[in-house]
């Protein structure tokens, strides 16, 4: 349990009183029951995709309509680091060829804090030629950053982000 919370907000409470979120409900859904084996038979279950280091997988998402701020901006962009969960945030207003350069300036921030990405999830929005030419392109002589797109309504496969935006 959380220390300083109230000693009434018991698992029992939150479970019953405060509804998943859908994401998380449809996850349940597709959970199998455990097993139940003798422990001298125990085997450790495979991870089928797992982050051990800084830079190893990258998640981006853009957010929105908000109502429009006073620049005008009526959206978010965001890249996060998957294993440090460190973001990188820009304002925008998600006009047309806005989106490679949003990229390259998160990316970019990144790279100045000493992150070069190897792989990058995002949904279909940034699966375009622009997109994936500022991903090779991004570190110079380095190699580029492989795109990897999203499959739709499963929050595993960009699952930080969006819980960042509390989609998820």
């Amino acid at each position: 349990m959380v220390s300083g919370w109230p000693p009434s907000v018991t698992p029992e409470v939150v479970n019953t009183h405060f509804a998943q979120c859908r994401a998380c409900g449809h996850a349940n859904m597709k959970k199998l029951p455990f097993l139940h084996v003798r422990s001298s038979e125990f085997v450790k279950p495979k991870q089928t995709s797992f982050v051990e280091r800084v830079g190893q997988l990258g998640q981006v998402d853009m957010w929105g309509p908000y109502p429009a701020g006073r620049l005008g901006n009526t959206h978010i962009f965001t890249v996060i680091d998957a294993y440090s969960q460190y973001a990188v945030s820009l304002p925008c207003v998600n006009k047309p060829g806005e989106i490679p350069k949003l990229l390259k300036a998160a990316l970019s921030t990144f790279q100045s804090l000493g992150v070069f990405f190897e792989k990058m999830v995002g949904d279909s929005a940034f699966n375009t030629a622009s997109c994936r030419h500022v991903l090779h392109t991004a570190y110079g002589q380095r190699q580029g950053v492989q795109f990897s797109l999203a499959i739709p309504d499963e929050h595993e496969t960009c699952g930080i982000v969006e819980r960042f935006f509390s989609t998820a």
